[in-house]
């Protein structure tokens, strides 16, 4: 597959893929949820500057969302461990 060459904030996926633009901020903020290069941090002239993600990024995010979904607990248990995970 070629090489995406665009790329998406996470303001613009939320609206695309209809979720909450703080639930894609707290998955992608282990960048390994994302593959290798699909996820960038792109400079916007603010002090922490914004994500973007590539479009092969934005199917990586949905199947690791509908994944999520399928676990107990569902997403508050992939975002919010029990104390007994973190151990």
């Amino acid at each position: 597959m070629a090489r995406s060459r665009f790329i998406y904030t996470l303001k613009e996926v939320a609206s695309m893929i209809g979720e909450n633009l703080e639930l894609l901020e707290e998955v992608t903020a282990n960048s390994d949820n994302i593959a290798e290069g699909e996820l960038v941090y792109v400079r916007d002239g603010s002090e922490d500057g914004t994500k973007g993600l590539t479009e092969n990024g934005i199917d990586d995010l949905r199947d690791l969302l509908a994944d999520i979904r399928t676990w107990d607990g569902g997403i508050v248990s992939a975002i919010f461990p029990a104390p007994s995970a973190i151990e």
